[in-house]
C-alpha cells in the first residue's frame, strides 16, 4: 500500500464518523432515539466497509468485495461499543472482544482474506490472533507497542495507582488519580484514554455518579483505538513488513498503531476542537456522557 493510497483512505473513512454528529446535534422529541443509533451503526458501517474496500484495491483485489464484508465487520464493531457502553461488571471486556472480532472481519476483508481467518482478541497491552485457517500458528500473541509505552508511562507517575478490579472489568490497564485532577489543554477531565490504557479521575471533587459515566465513555475509545488499529494500522504495518525486512521481523511479535497515530495527526492539523471530533461524538453519544 502507498503512502498515497493511505492518505486517500484517511480522507475518505474520516468524514463518514460524522454521521453521528449529524444526530447528536439534533436533539428533541421529535428525533426518536432510534435514529441516532441508526445513525452510528451506519457511520461503524461505513467506516468498515470504506476501509476495508479501499485497502483491498490498493493491494489490486475489489473495493465491492472489502466494502460489503467490512461494512458487515463495522455492524459488528457496534455491538461491541454498545456492550462497552453498559454498566454491568465486565462489559468493557466483553465488549471490547466483541468490537475486536467485528474490526477483524474489516481487516481480513482489506486483506482479502475469509471473513474470520484471523481474529484478534486484545486483553491489556497484548494482542492474541487466532488463525482459524492456513498455515502457521494457530495463536500468536503481539504486543501492543504504544500500549506498553502508555500502561509504562502512567505507572511511572506517583500520583496515580494501579485499580486492578477496572482493569480486569475493561480489558485495559486502568489507573485512577485519587489526589489529583486530571487536566488536558489545560481543562478538567474526567478521563483519559490511551491504546490499551485508561486513567480516570477518582479525586474527592468528582462525582461518583458522573465517574461511573466516564468510565463507560473511556471504554469506547477502547474499542474505537482497537476499530482503527485493525482498519487502517495493521494493514499498514503489513504493506511495511513486505517492503522491510527489519520490519517484517518486528512485526511478528510487535503491533505499532500507525493508524490511530494518523487520524489523531490529521485532526490535529484540522485544527478541531477536541469535543467536536467524530469519536468524542460517538462516544458521547452510546454512553451520555
Amino acid at each position: 500500500m502507498s503512502i498515497q493510497a493511505v492518505h486517500q483512505a484517511l480522507r475518505r473513512v474520516l468524514p463518514a464518523l460524522l454521521v453521528p454528529a449529524l444526530a447528536g446535534a439534533q436533539p428533541g422529541p421529535e428525533y426518536p432515539r432510534w435514529t441516532g443509533q441508526f445513525a452510528v451503526l451506519s457511520a461503524n458501517a461505513l467506516f468498515g466497509g470504506v476501509s476495508a474496500g479501499l485497502v483491498q484495491t490498493a493491494r489490486g483485489g475489489s473495493f465491492r468485495d472489502g466494502f460489503t464484508r467490512g461494512a458487515a465487520g463495522g455492524v459488528g464493531v457496534y455491538a461491541g461499543k454498545r456492550i462497552a457502553a453498559a454498566q454491568w461488571s465486565g462489559a468493557g471486556l466483553v465488549g471490547r472482544q466483541v468490537a475486536s472480532v467485528g474490526s477483524s472481519v474489516v481487516w481480513n476483508a482489506g486483506a482479502g482474506r475469509p471473513s474470520f481467518e484471523q481474529v484478534a482478541l486484545p486483553l491489556g497491552p497484548v494482542r492474541f490472533y487466532l488463525r482459524t485457517s492456513g498455515e502457521g500458528p494457530r495463536l500468536q500473541a503481539r504486543v501492543d507497542a504504544l500500549a506498553v509505552a502508555a500502561t509504562a508511562y502512567a505507572a511511572s507517575r506517583p500520583e496515580l495507582q494501579w485499580d486492578a478490579a477496572n482493569s480486569l472489568s475493561a480489558g485495559v490497564m486502568v489507573f485512577r488519580a485519587p489526589e489529583h485532577r486530571l487536566r488536558v489543554a489545560g481543562h478538567d477531565v474526567g478521563g483519559v484514554t490511551y491504546p490499551g490504557t485508561v486513567v480516570l479521575d477518582t479525586s474527592d471533587g468528582a462525582d461518583p455518579v458522573r465517574s461511573r459515566g466516564t468510565f463507560t465513555h473511556e471504554r469506547v475509545h477502547v474499542a474505537q483505538i482497537d476499530q482503527v488499529f485493525l482498519a487502517l494500522g495493521r494493514p499498514v504495518q503489513e504493506a511495511l513488513s513486505s517492503r522491510v525486512p527489519a520490519v517484517r521481523r518486528v512485526s511478528r511479535w510487535v503491533d505499532v498503531d500507525l493508524g490511530s497515530l494518523g487520524v489523531v495527526g490529521t485532526a490535529a492539523l484540522l485544527g478541531s476542537p477536541v469535543p467536536t471530533h467524530p469519536w468524542e461524538l460517538e462516544a458521547r453519544y452510546l454512553t451520555g456522557n
